[in-house]
């Protein structure tokens, strides 16, 4: 207790500090307008001394320039540029202290400058020259007398380079590295990869006792103190310092594991397949304009909103992301958290909001989170996203890109450890858009004989763009019960893949195809179905079942689903489907019922829209929040275009055929009633013959050629082929 009372008796002596500050003069002046009346003042300073070198000042500029002249020598010429540059920086800059660091940053860079002018004349002549204003004037003279007398010529000539070395990078607001890799763009990319960039992608900053913002260092603690409020930018993507070297050369760059080894296909060889460059995707990054006034006032306005009821709180950092800022606050110790969930309508009341949303708590911290709207959101890009660290460092194949949390934060996911995806939200909400991301960012790591996809679209608007990418292995299905044939295609090759595996000895796709006794490699499969819905109502029993069936399964063989719906209630998202598909993606919905359907909880009810998610991982268990990748049509198109005219698709017209349809799933232990074949003979699945049929030809090999069980395995395993006929694996 007596340290609860310290922490909120602190917090009121900042908020009446806080308050003098805001009440204390009617002459004070916003930062804003003294940023401009300081670049005013600035030009007009520059103006004067131009005018007073020329002659044309009169006595008053004849007395400016001759005070000059001696003082600065050769550099006064430069004197007024300096000062309207320093006024352009006043008016466009927004960060209160650029006047102080470029005044001290052009400061060095004078004195490196002319005591380099100076440190070429004689010593006898140094002194006499200065008077008249020649070379670097009185400061040449100085700073090149005394470090000659120190260190002698050759050392002072090094400290004037050092010294304007840093000078540029103080009054230009460059790193090293990159002005390096601008002067010579043939450095390799290794360079650029090990090298961090000079600012910080994070921003800090800090409100001080007086009710002044202040920077922070990134290296201290990142646990909240909350004596202290920290207003927190959202984290910006580090730009390509060699100007993205594939993009004119039309090389792929490396985005993921995998591109040292020449891949197989099933259908034609795309060993030389061409990725798209990072040139077909918009080069923009999303901003967020900080308001400090504002952030303040909202933070003070929710600690007098709980007051009201009786609620002392400490208040904590600002995270300011891209479509949301999170105050955290720290409640006293005998606050019930669900007094605060309670006041939700009230809190958005006070802060004119459109919708707040609670967490309470933070994971992992003591703290809890109140979510309001941005005053202006940002976008979040897909080409952002790619050049981030944690993108290029995630060597998954089938990783994807979902976007920013409110801090900031990238947020990269893996299909294959997920290893299924359900996705809900509204009209509107952004669904569509998300779906285009994760179709983008997989297309930009795989060629066609890695990755294939099954997609299912009844509202036949939204895939149509990826009709005839090599990547498909039938074009896209816009007729439910069709897709319902497609599934049920899919749960047969899950089943033949399974018995190929269990034929090689391998436990998953992954070891099968890095075993370089297998020539023949399997691609992995991506089945995408936009909306669900359409397809429960026309043929319930028969999709739930085939979903249910390859998200219990299908993650070892290399298959996954990607399942959408704009109405996430329980006859559509079965508990069946919820319990086989754990990682979801909620946009905002229409009711908390819904919500709740998708994420066992409330919280997408009062989500924004527009790419606004709350994305619910099979692994943590625990909601985030994100911001999702904006793509444009314009950029889906480019890509799409790009792999349409690298190759032409080889679709598998079997996989909606009439004998797929027809079959029936003859018991519940996972295998599949046979059909005949056209061609003549019994089609079958791959290792269906009984189990003593099995085991005796297994002990006839083992006999007659003495070799190891494993051996005649991979002999098995090589006799299957892929089938473009039929559609399935089948014996060579």
């Amino acid at each position: 207790m007596p340290q609860r009372s310290q922490s909120i008796d602190i917090n009121r002596k900042k908020s009446r500090r806080y308050t003098r500050k805001k009440s204390g003069s009617g002459l004070e002046i916003e930062s804003s307008v003294a940023r401009e009346i300081w670049a005013v003042i600035y030009f007009a300073l520059g103006a004067l001394t131009v005018l007073s070198l020329w002659g044309k000042l009169g006595t008053v500029g004849s007395v400016w320039g001759n005070f000059l002249k001696p003082i600065f020598g050769w550099g006064v010429y430069a004197f007024p540029v300096i000062l309207i540059f320093l006024g352009l920086s006043n008016l466009f800059k927004k960060e209160n202290n650029v006047g102080l660091i470029k005044i001290f940053g052009v400061f060095c860079l004078y004195i490196a400058v002319l005591g380099t002018f100076h440190l070429i004349l004689p010593e006898d002549q140094m002194f006499d020259l200065a008077q008249l204003g020649s070379h670097g004037g009185y400061i040449g003279f100085v700073a090149a007398f005394l470090l000659k007398s120190v260190l002698g010529k050759i050392g002072a000539q090094v400290v004037f380079i050092a010294l304007f070395i840093i000078s540029v990078l103080l009054t230009f607001e460059i790193s090293l590295v990159s002005l390096i890799n601008f002067l010579r763009p043939e450095l390799p990319v290794s360079i650029e990869r090990n090298v961090k960039n000079s600012k910080n992608f994070r921003k800090k900053l800090r409100i001080n006792k007086n009710g002044e913002v202040e920077e922070v260092d990134e290296d201290e603690s990142d646990e909240i103190d909350f004596d202290k409020i920290n207003i927190i930018a959202p984290e910006k993507p580090k730009t390509n310092l060699l100007k993205d070297m594939a993009l004119d050369k039309n090389i792929h760059l490396d985005l993921g594991k995998g591109s040292d080894s020449k891949p197989t296909s099933h259908f034609k060889d795309y060993s030389g397949w061409e990725f798209p460059t990072l040139d077909l995707l918009e080069n923009k990054v999303g901003n967020v304009d900080l308001d400090d006034k504002f952030l303040k006032d909202k933070a003070e306005a929710i600690k007098r909103k709980l007051a009201q009821f009786g609620i002392e709180v400490v208040m904590g950092d600002i995270h300011v992301g891209p479509t949301v800022v999170q105050y955290t606050l720290k409640p006293a110790e005998d606050v019930k958290l669900s007094k605060i969930t309670s006041l939700k309508s009230d809190l958005a009341l006070a802060l004119a909001a459109q919708s707040i949303r609670i967490e309470a708590p933070i994971p992992g911290k003591n703290a809890v989170g109140i979510e309001i709207p941005n005053q202006k959101r940002a976008n979040v890009y897909m080409r952002e996203m790619m050049e981030t660290d944690e993108y290029k460092e995630e060597k998954s194949k089938l990783k994807i890109a979902l976007g920013r949390t409110v801090t900031g934060q990238p947020i990269i996911v893996d299909i294959a450890r997920m290893p299924h995806l359900l996705i809900a939200g509204a009209t509107g909400s952004g669904k569509s858009v998300a779906a285009n991301s994760f179709l983008i960012s997989l297309l930009y790591n795989n060629s066609p004989s890695e990755l294939k996809f099954i997609m299912i679209d009844p509202k036949r608007v939204e895939l149509k763009k990826y009709n005839s990418i090599p990547h498909l292995l039938t074009p896209v299905i816009t007729e439910p019960d069709k897709a319902a044939i497609a599934l049920k295609w899919a749960t047969i090759e899950m089943n033949r893949r399974y018995q190929i595996l269990a034929n090689s000895g391998h436990r998953n796709i992954d070891e099968y195809n890095h075993d370089k006794a297998i020539i023949e490699k399997m691609p992995k499969i991506i089945i995408m179905i936009d909306e669900l819905a359409d397809l429960m109502m026309t043929s319930g029993k028969e999709v739930e079942a085939s979903i249910c069936r390859i998200a219990q399964m299908a993650r070892a063989v290399g298959m996954h689903l990607v399942v959408s719906t704009q109405r996430p209630s329980v006859d559509v998202v079965t508990g069946l489907i919820k319990a086989n598909i754990p990682a979801r993606i909620a946009f905002a919905v229409a009711s908390g019922i819904d919500s709740r359907t998708m994420i066992n909880g409330y919280g997408a009810e009062d989500l924004l829209g527009n790419g606004d998610m709350l994305y619910l991982s099979g692994a943590l268990g625990r909601l985030i929040r994100i911001q999702g990748i904006y793509v444009s049509t314009q950029e889906v198109d480019k890509v799409t275009n790009k792999i349409k005219f690298t190759s032409d698709p080889e679709y598998i017209d079997e996989i909606l055929s009439p004998k797929i349809a027809s079959m029936d799933f003859s018991n519940r232990s996972g295998q599949y009633a046979t059909y005949n074949d056209d061609v003549g003979g019994d089609a079958h699945l791959p290792g269906d013959e009984p189990a003593h049929e099995r085991d005796q030809a297994t002990r006839t090999d083992e006999h007659e050629g003495g070799g190891h069980p494993h051996d005649h395995a991979v002999e098995r395993a090589r006799s299957f082929k892929w089938c473009k006929t039929q559609g399935y694996l089948c014996r060579g």
